[in-house]
């Protein structure tokens, strides 16, 4: 979450989805959020991808990469297509070793959302 010029990394939560039959255990939290916020959810395959000298991009440089993105103003889906274009240069020639999930959403104040017409 990166609200306020600041990120906040999610504390609570459970073991990773599709690893066990069921899901024994969910912690919620809850937390206020202030307009404009953005959100990011995503994969360990993102953060432990390697490039060719086997460094990880790792949450560093995703957070980097996350806040420079929401503050030129991009959509959600401009975000993500930009991560997904930065972690494809990142790897170089290195294969995807895991699997890639990546949903970028952006509460925009009221005054900013798109208007649609009917008809």
């Amino acid at each position: 979450l990166y609200m306020e010029n600041t990120v906040n990394l999610l504390k609570s939560g459970g073991p990773a989805l599709g690893m066990l039959p069921e899901i024994p255990f969910l912690k919620e939290g809850i937390i206020t959020i202030t307009t404009p916020a953005s959100i990011l959810a995503y994969t360990d395959g993102i953060t432990e991808l390697e490039n060719e000298k086997q460094e990880e991009y790792g949450i560093d440089g995703l957070t980097d990469l996350f806040i420079s993105l929401t503050n030129t103003g991009m959509t959600a889906q401009e975000i993500n297509n930009k991560v997904a274009q930065t972690l494809t240069i990142y790897k170089g020639k290195k294969q995807y070793m895991d699997d890639i999930t990546l949903l970028c959403c952006r509460i925009l104040k009221r005054s900013q959302l798109p208007l649609f017409q009917q008809g």
